[in-house]
Parts: structure tokens; C-alpha cells; sequence
């Protein structure tokens, strides 16, 4: 963790040598995430049987690593015999009792208005269960730790049906990972990006002198030679959700940020896309720069998130530095994987186990092989009809989700791959004014924190 003060009154007449910015080529991988026109007619199941076809192979490929030839590996729940160990694969799904019921809204006894429905924070009880399911049909499961499984991962479970059919689970499974390519070789110093979420633009926590702060350190005008070479070396910056304040595009309800919804409030929209707009805009005059919607921000409700209209950012929108990306994000960065999301998978995912802390579950969709395995379970998002372009990409490098409580990176190594993968929980700039420095050669992180109270006079 490193910390930086304000910039003095000479920050930009510094004496040292003349720095050059490092120069990260970046593909952006989203056409996948893309809705064009959108039509809501579709079933959801479409989305679970995509999901288990690409993912069921290769979890039954982990299943004969794991377990060799002695366990028989069924094709299907259909064909389990009582009695008899085998090995499935099959999408997990979790009755939770205290899951919001949507017909409650409409029963004759209690109805519900939008604007008065409360979500609760978890859904997890002890009459809690689980089922394993394919195209054959459902069986019920026993064994599993429900806190380390969510509805809508692809698994493979090992065990025996008994003679109530219920399918007494002995072990399970992740799904190999999908083929990895080599590491590109790197030319030069060490390739780095910069990951900060939680902006929070027009909030009472938003402190705009810590990102003024942060901005001169990575243009290279606050502190020493030290600083300004640390600037430097960082070739993009990626800005992880939650631009906007909570409240200020008032609520997370699908289109509540129009003119027409009651209580949207466009003078403070207006207001944070000015500072954001020119914030951006300094960083985007000397680094790349790619943001990312999230659950705050004035987009679409749904995932995956269309990107935050040129509109509300028209200054820096005309960079060639600067990116408007969907939710999630996946780019390839000189050749290297990295993507994430905004956060909301994993806060969705935390309502339905216990005792389970977020990076942890973020570890989990790394396992997983799914940017958001509870998507469309709990969590809205399109009805897809052919593909789920949630899938996580080929192995990455990097995978993140903003809006983090406390910061916190892991590196990971799946079954089947030939490289790490690091796991970063990027904490919220407005509560921490830190942001995540990557070291993408290495997999080193490092912590960097605007001290606000060492600029103050």
C-alpha cells in the first residue's frame, strides 16, 4: 500500500527526466454483450440449458481427473440407478424459503408496490435445499455445504441415489478450466493498469479533492520522481461502476432515471456527469481509460449493462483514450484476459449462503466458469435464446468486481490450466479513496490510498 499527498505549488516543474507514458494495446471484448433490439419473450430456461451444454463437458472431464474409472460418469440424471454410485453433471439449484416470491406482489392478501417492496438482505434458512438438474429432468440432492454452492453453477456431483431418491452427494467438483494460451512475452518495463470503482459523483461521500488527487497521481503531477515513475508504468485505467452516487439517479429500478419517473432528480444528474465528465477528462489526456455502468449508474437495470450514454460524458467521449464499456467488461490487454463486473453478482450471490465473505465468492465464478452464475435466478438479466454470453472468457488473467466493501486479491490456480488467474476485490473509492494498482506480469497488487487529511491545510 502506498499513500501520496496533494500536489505542491511546483509539482509540475519537476527537474527529473522526462517520462514517457507506457503503451498498452487494448481489444475490447464485448460484442457479445451487446442486446441491439431487445425482446422479452424468450424462457429462461433457454439461458440454463446454454449454460450446462458448454459447461457440462468440461465438468465431466474434471469429474474422470478426479475420480478416475472406477466411478461411472452418467450423461444424464435420468439415468442414475438407486443404489448405485455415479458421477453427473448437472446445474445447481438452491430452494431457498425466504427468496422473494414475484406472485406475492399480486396475491389478493398482500400486494405490493414497487416503491414499497424490500428485498431482504438474505435469503438463507435452515429449510434451505438443493437439486441438481439437466435436461432429463430434477433430482434432489443431500451432502452438499450450502454456503459453498449458488444456484446456476455447473457441477459435478459424486454419490449415490437412495431409496427415497435422494442423491446422497460424497464429493463434487468444478469444471475444468477452458484452454489457456501462453503469457505473452513482455518488451520492456512492467505492464500495469489501474482499477478503481465507486466514484460515487454527487453523493455526500464523494470527496472531490481525493480525486483530484488521485488524478494528478496518475497523470504524473503529484509527488516526487518516485510517483511520477509509478504514473508512468500504469498503461490503462479502468473505473468499475457505481459512477454516480446512490440516489442520485434515483433507486436501481429499471428506467426510474427518465423525466417521466416520479422522484428523478436531472439537475443532480446533470451536475455529477459535469464532474465526472471532467475528471475523466483529465485522466483520458494522459492514459487510456475505460468505465464500466453499474448498479447506480443511468443505464439499463438488467445485466449484462449496456455502456453509459456519449451524452452524459461529452467532453472526454470524444478521446480516442477513452472507452464506454458494457457490464460486465472482458478486454484483452496486450494479449492478456482482464474482466469483471461492477460488483452486483457477487452481492446478489452473498444474499443466498452464510458466513461466506465476497472474495470469496468472486473466487467462486472464477471456478465457476460465470461472471454471474445466479443470473436469471436472483439476478436480473436478459432472456437470452440461444447463448449466455455471461460465460467468463478463456481462462483470464485478471478478474475483478468493483464496489467491494475492503479491498482484498488472491491468486488462483484452476484445475486443467497452465497459468494464475488473479482475483481482486476493488474497494469503493468514496468510502477507502484507494484504487488497485496491477502489476499484470507479475500478478502483484498494490493498494494506493489518497490520504485526504494530509492535503488539508
Amino acid at each position: 500500500m502506498s499513500f501520496f499527498e496533494a500536489p505542491s505549488a511546483d509539482a509540475n516543474q519537476k527537474s527529473g527526466p522526462a517520462l514517457s507514458r507506457a503503451s498498452l494495446p487494448i481489444e475490447f471484448i464485448n460484442d457479445q454483450f451487446n442486446i441491439g433490439t431487445k425482446e422479452f419473450k424468450e424462457q429462461y430456461s433457454h439461458v440454463y440449458f446454454a449454460r450446462l451444454a458448454i459447461l457440462r463437458p468440461r465438468a465431466l472431464k474434471a469429474a474422470k481427473t478426479n475420480w478416475g474409472a472406477s466411478v461411472p460418469i452418467l450423461s444424464k440424471i435420468l439415468d442414475i440407478e438407486p443404489g448405485k454410485e455415479c458421477a453427473i453433471a448437472c446445474t445447481l439449484l438452491k430452494t431457498l424459503k425466504n427468496r422473494p416470491n414475484v406472485l406475492d406482489d399480486f396475491s389478493d392478501e398482500y400486494i405490493i408496490s414497487p416503491e414499497t417492496r424490500v428485498i431482504a438482505s438474505s435469503f438463507v434458512s435452515d429449510g434451505d435445499y438443493a437439486e441438481g438438474e439437466d435436461e432429463s429432468g430434477r433430482i434432489r440432492v443431500d451432502g452438499l455445504d450450502l454456503n459453498k454452492v449458488v444456484t446456476g453453477v455447473v457441477i459435478a456431483l459424486r454419490g449415490t441415489e437412495d431409496a427415497n431418491g435422494v442423491f446422497r452427494v460424497s464429493d463434487f467438483c468444478w469444471p475444468d478450466a477452458a484452454p489457456s494460451r501462453a503469457i505473452p512475452s513482455k518488451n520492456g518495463n512492467a505492464r500495469k493498469i489501474v482499477l478503481v470503482s465507486g466514484i460515487g459523483a454527487g453523493g455526500d461521500a464523494s470527496s472531490p479533492l481525493a480525486l483530484q488527487i488521485l488524478a494528478d497521481f496518475l497523470v504524473g503531477a503529484a509527488g516526487g520522481d518516485d510517483d511520477a515513475s509509478a504514473a508512468a508504468a500504469v498503461g490503462a485505467v479502468i473505473v468499475a461502476g457505481d459512477l454516480y452516487a446512490k440516489g442520485v439517479v434515483d433507486g436501481n429500478e429499471p428506467g426510474s432515471y427518465l423525466p417521466s419517473a416520479p422522484g428523478s432528480n436531472l439537475a443532480s444528474i446533470d451536475r455529477a456527469s459535469d464532474e465526472l465528465d471532467a475528471w475523466l477528462s483529465e485522466l483520458a489526456s494522459s492514459v487510456r481509460v475505460a468505465v464500466i455502468p453499474g448498479a447506480a449508474d443511468p443505464t439499463n437495470y438488467t445485466l449484462p449493462q449496456q455502456p453509459l450514454s456519449a451524452s452524459l460524458l461529452p467532453h472526454v467521449s470524444s478521446f480516442s483514450t477513452f472507452a464506454r464499456s458494457s457490464n460486465p467488461f472482458v478486454a484483452s490487454v496486450d494479449g492478456m484476459v482482464v474482466c469483471g463486473t461492477a460488483g452486483q453478482p457477487v452481492a446478489d450471490m452473498a444474499r443466498s449462503v452464510a458466513e461466506t465473505e465476497p472474495h470469496a465468492l468472486l473466487e467462486m465464478c472464477l471456478r465457476a466458469g460465470h461472471f454471474a452464475p445466479t443470473a436469471p435466478d436472483t439476478l436480473a438479466c436478459y432472456p437470452f435464446a440461444h447463448d449466455d454470453p455471461l460465460l467468463l472468457p478463456a481462462h483470464p488473467r485478471v478478474l475483478f468486481a468493483g464496489n467491494q466493501s475492503t479491498f482484498k486479491a488472491t491468486q488462483v490456480s484452476l484445475p486443467g490450466s497452465s497459468s494464475e488467474t488473479l482475483v481482486v476485490s476493488v474497494p469503493r473509492f468514496d468510502e477507502s479513496h484507494a484504487a488497485v494498482v496491477v502489476n499484470l506480469d507479475t500478478l502483484e497488487c498494490e493498494l494506493v490510498r489518497v490520504d485526504v487529511a494530509l492535503a488539508s491545510p
